[in-house]
């Protein structure tokens, strides 16, 4: 073999080894970006379709009739907030409503003006036994609580929201058979409800 075909045959081999050592060398930084990729359920937003009235008006606009809870694709449960259990949102939910009546085991999106499913009303309070749910205006008058969007967290699969009353985080997930809501009793106790 002459000497040129040998440098030829020396630096593609050279320039070759370079090629497979750099790409499988990653940096830290490749590392990192992959990492901080946001995935397709991080777009999910929950609470749209949940608002019924306009920021700036009372016009009716987003009645989308959907539930900010917590639930799979075709999935047994779908765990969500109950604001109002009749006649103004179809979902139980309405974003509007400064208190709320529990949390349900059952809920359809979509389904028009007059509330669909809502099942197994489940609500943490203290204090005297309410079997009354009240009224908005009044939520002393049953066991309805005020709450704040402050507090609210809405992911997909997930719920979240203190109701301020009763000084209770309650938290919803679920899977495709089973829900589980947990109530945290601020400064007291944690109690959990598995439906499976």
């Amino acid at each position: 073999m002459s000497t040129t075909k040998r440098n030829i045959l020396f630096y593609f081999c050279l320039a070759l080894t370079a090629l497979v050592a750099s790409s499988c060398n990653s940096s830290k930084s490749d590392k990192e970006a992959t990492q901080n990729k946001k995935q397709p359920v991080d777009y999910i937003d929950p609470i749209i379709g949940a608002i019924t009235y306009g920021k700036k008006s009372k016009d009716a606009h987003g009645f989308g009739k959907t539930f900010p809870g917590a639930a799979t694709p075709f999935g047994l449960v779908q765990l969500s907030p109950d604001t109002v259990s009749d006649g103004d949102n179809g979902s139980g939910y309405s974003y509007e409503h400064p208190t709320m009546e529990g949390f349900s085991f059952t809920h359809m999106s979509g389904v028009g003006w007059f509330g669909d499913l809502g099942n197994f009303l489940v609500t943490p309070t203290i204090g005297k036994l309410q079997t009354n749910r009240g009224v908005a205006k009044n939520p002393e008058s049953g066991y309805r609580s005020r709450y704040s969007h402050d507090t609210e967290t809405t992911e997909a699969g997930y719920y979240a929201v203190t109701m301020d009353d009763y000084n209770v985080k309650a938290e919803l997930t679920s899977a495709p058979r089973a829900g589980i809501i947990r109530f945290t009793y601020l400064n007291l106790i944690v109690l959990e409800f598995k439906l499976i």
